[in-house]
């Protein structure tokens, strides 16, 4: 037995034989090295939230509404193929494929470590754990609801906002599970949990700051890779083991972008063209809310909402042009 005390779910004990010993496994201690925002250096308000916090409160998650342990494994095991650095390795290499780089590695890094042993142990099949498709809770097609999706929105909301992120927290207690779906079973509390996600997209996912320090960071890794300052191996390392081989660079040309990532907090969207060219992903939730069983998407029963949503999908449907002010003397060519 463990009890964890997380900052989103409070007090919790974990009991089950698989998550115990999967929680211990070396590739899930890797994660706790793994920041969930990706760039090292960001002085964010809430502290930092580690991968591992993430992947273990998606298993909480999805525990507290009934789902089977297979599903529980499901959702710990979700982000273990992430590298270091999170999703700024995404802007690293091209994805023509519409798909995070770390997905492409979730057998390779699952299959060539301790996991399927410790599932087989506990009677469970890696096949089966890995079909992500039969679990409802876990992962659904965004504007719903799914434990991942849920849970980094608690999870970078006190990160990223905190002492006033915690208000999302109170829409934790109206999450149900109807019908191996999680909806509310609260109109305000939905609207309050659809606001707050605009709004960390607004302002962090797909804010200057957050990509002004992927376009850095990824610089500073794609020179590393040309000049063979790091492996590809590497990349599934830590986030302190690759910033050590960083920042122990002579490289101008990655020094230079280390020190761009100071001055990315004050990052500004500008309209004329910009180095940094970023068109997002229209992140927004529309989340589903339990009305005399029925169920009936927020943006349905308020308006003023409908009308916000709208709007956002409307400003990030567009190229953005970030603009970082550099300290003089940083040599840029």
């Amino acid at each position: 037995m463990v009890i964890i005390n997380d900052k989103v779910y409070g007090e919790v004990e974990i009991t089950e034989p698989v998550l115990l010993e999967l929680m211990s496994s070396a590739p899930l201690i890797r994660l706790k090295g793994i920041d969930q925002n990706g760039v090292p250096g960001f002085d964010l308000p809430g502290g930092k939230t580690s991968r591992f916090e993430h992947c273990v409160g998606v298993m909480i998650l999805l525990g507290q509404l009934g789902a089977s342990v297979e599903e529980q494994i499901a959702g710990l095991l979700h982000d273990v193929p992430h590298t270091a650095f999170s999703h700024a390795i995404d802007w690293v290499f091209d994805d023509s494929e519409g798909q995070e780089f770390h997905e492409k590695f979730f057998e390779k890094i699952i299959l060539g470590s301790e996991i399927p042993l410790i599932l087989e142990k506990h009677g469970f099949l890696v096949d089966s754990v890995l079909d992500y498709s039969k679990f409802g809770l876990l992962e659904r097609d965004s504007p719903d609801l799914c434990g991942d999706r849920v849970d980094y929105t608690f999870r970078d909301s006190l990160t990223w906002f905190g002492e006033r992120g915690k208000e999302v927290l109170l829409a934790l207690p109206s999450l149900v599970n109807f019908e191996g779906e999680m909806v509310f079973n609260d109109s305000e509390a939905a609207l309050l949990f659809a606001r707050k996600y605009l709004a960390l997209d607004r302002e962090f996912w797909a804010g200057p700051r957050y990509m002004s320090g992927f376009h850095y960071l990824a610089l500073a890794v794609k020179r590393a890779l040309e000049i063979k300052l790091i492996d590809f191996d590497d990349l599934f390392l830590t986030d302190m083991d690759v910033y050590t081989k960083l920042c122990g660079s002579s490289d101008l040309e990655i020094k230079d972008n280390l020190k761009m990532l100071e001055f990315c907090k004050d990052a500004k969207v500008v309209s004329e063209k910009t180095d940094i060219v970023y068109k997002s992903k229209v992140r927004f939730v529309d989340p589903k809310v339990l009305i005399d069983g029925v169920l009936l998407p927020v943006s349905s029963l308020f308006l003023e909402f409908e009308k916000e949503l709208e709007e956002h999908k409307k400003r990030f449907s567009k190229e953005l042009f970030i603009k970082v002010e550099e300290e003089y003397g940083i040599s840029k060519d």
